[in-house]
């Protein structure tokens, strides 16, 4: 399915929340550094997007988040930025009528504006 709201396949009615969807799988994309909507490998294995979905929920409940984060930033990242970002993700991903809007979403990532100390930030 890609970046496309099930919703298209199932040929619901189109509204403001397939974008909403996209855009989750666009943020869990950056946060991870890889193109999740085509499938990832975990432990060795390739596990397709909803399977992936599951395995991100079990991960942002554990809040061991660092298994998430794109490894390549080395652990320079705000854990409580990357679970806030994971979070928001996976509501983009749920039913339609689950899904927040995008004006909630923007009210969300803007909360963490302030918040360039972060020791992330300083190399």
């Amino acid at each position: 399915m890609g970046y496309m709201a099930p919703e298209w396949a199932l040929n619901l009615p189109i509204n403001a929340k397939v974008d909403v969807y996209s855009y989750g799988v666009v943020l869990l994309e950056i946060v991870t550094g890889t193109k999740v909507s085509s499938g990832v490998i975990v432990d060795e294995t390739q596990v397709d997007f909803p399977d992936f979905i599951q395995e991100a929920k079990q991960i942002l409940a554990s809040e061991s988040i660092a298994d998430l984060v794109d490894a390549k930033l080395k652990g320079h990242f705000d854990p409580e930025q990357a679970i806030a970002m994971v979070r928001i993700a996976l509501s983009c991903l749920a039913d339609r009528s689950k899904r927040p809007t995008m004006d909630k979403i923007l009210q969300a990532l803007m909360s963490f504006d302030d918040e360039d100390d972060h020791p992330a930030y300083s190399y």
